[in-house]
């Protein structure tokens, strides 16, 4: 059994022929406002000029980096850094993602994958995807960052869904262009906290 839940993209905006979307580089905050999304919630579209161009843009993804404090993040280091993107910059690791919530005014709960197992995980994001709602998991594709899980399949062994380190390789991915992780890829061995709401 497959369910896909209808999520927008996340990661990098220029792997997308015909995204005309702002970069969203800032991968919890980008997440965020797609989960908002899905979950109905408007993302406040606006249009803006920069580089010659226009641009769409969801403030709630601004809101989102403000209200967390990762906005600080973009004062971190004169030059691109990736440790600008860190979640306890300003606040504990849990703190921010709680911030994030409250902004989009969903309560959540986060599990560690410490101490759970694979069956049980699996069984929570089955049931949040059957209800609607994605799921954020941290390291599930690449580094220890937010992705967000969008939907699965082989009843929830194969998981689908958007990240900012994904592979865009057919072979990775499901045909509309979300990650496929399989429990043979390791998701579970890779993933270490997921928040649900």
């Amino acid at each position: 059994m497959e369910r896909i839940l209808d999520v927008r993209f996340t990661g990098n905006i220029h792997e997308r022929k015909g995204d005309a979307r702002s970069p969203e580089s800032f991968p919890l905050p980008a997440c965020m406002a797609s989960l908002a999304e899905a979950l109905g919630i408007d993302p406040a579209w606006i249009e803006i000029e920069a580089h010659g161009r226009k641009w769409s843009k969801r403030t709630l993804y601004d809101d989102v980096l403000a209200c967390t404090g990762m906005a600080f993040g973009l004062l971190w280091h004169d030059e691109a850094c990736h440790s600008c993107l860190d979640l306890t910059q300003v606040n504990p690791h849990d703190r921010t993602i709680a911030l994030a919530f409250d902004r989009i005014g969903y309560g959540h709960e986060v599990v560690m994958k410490d101490g759970v197992n694979y069956a049980a995980v699996k069984g929570r994001i089955v049931s949040s995807v059957d209800a609607g709602k994605p799921v954020l998991a941290f390291g599930l594709i690449g580094p220890p960052e937010c992705g967000i899980i969008c939907g699965y399949g082989d009843s929830g062994d194969t998981l689908y869904g958007w990240s900012h380190f994904q592979s865009h390789d057919p072979a990775h991915c499901h045909a509309n262009g979300m990650f496929k992780a399989d429990a043979g890829y390791g998701w579970y061995g890779r993933a270490w906290k997921f928040a649900f709401c």
